[in-house]
């Protein structure tokens, strides 16, 4: 059976169609158009058989939370004109469990302006695939680390630890420090990009 006719995606998103559409169906590399509100209009063949069939919901679904944000904001840039493209490096939402994938887009343009992004998926390189290595914290800097991911304050932390205000900050500095970062922020992202929590 011809890998087109597996799973029918709908046909003619967003007024777009003919030959160059049926084509884009058919190739092997995952791809998805989204309409100006982020809801997948269409899926090619290859892209139902790494996310599953994501019709109608909006495309922050397929992307790990993790790096939704950045994906919303990219994603608004293209919709309003200020980025012609994007290259993100994110974790997808598959089947088979997260998956490291760059995702490449660009505005699709009409008449009327710009009505939806075209996404076209890539394994990703292999320098975004590696991991830093586990960092070197005790338990104790550990659960803070935990604690901040949850968005807890210092004295929040403190209260529940049972130790002083003072010691938390030692701990996050040193968190910082470990961690080559700058805030508490990037340190959780980091902790998170890198699956230590």
């Amino acid at each position: 059976m011809p890998p087109d006719k597996q799973i029918e995606p709908p046909d003619r998103p967003l007024g777009l169609g003919g030959p160059l559409l049926d084509a884009l169906g058919a190739m092997p590399v995952p791809m998805w158009v989204a309409d100006r509100l982020g809801r997948v209009r269409w899926m090619n063949v290859a892209a139902m058989s790494l996310v599953g069939s994501r019709l109608e919901s909006h495309f922050s679904g397929l992307i790990a939370p993790e790096f939704v944000a950045d994906a919303r904001e990219l994603y608004a840039r293209k919709l309003d004109g200020r980025l012609d493209y994007a290259v993100q490096q994110v974790s997808l939402v598959t089947a088979a469990g997260p998956a490291a994938v760059e995702l490449t887009s660009v505005p699709i343009r009409s008449d009327e302006g710009v009505v939806g992004v075209i996404t076209l998926v890539r394994e990703a390189p292999a320098s975004t695939v590696r991991r830093r290595p586990k960092p070197r914290l005790s338990p104790r800097q550990h659960q803070v680390l935990e604690l901040l991911a949850q968005g807890r304050s210092t004295a929040e932390i403190a209260r529940q630890l049972e130790i002083s205000e003072d010691t938390v900050r030692n701990h996050i500095r040193y968190l910082l420090t470990e961690l080559r970062v700058r805030t508490r922020l990037e340190a959780v992202v980091v902790a998170f990009r890198n699956d230590w929590l």
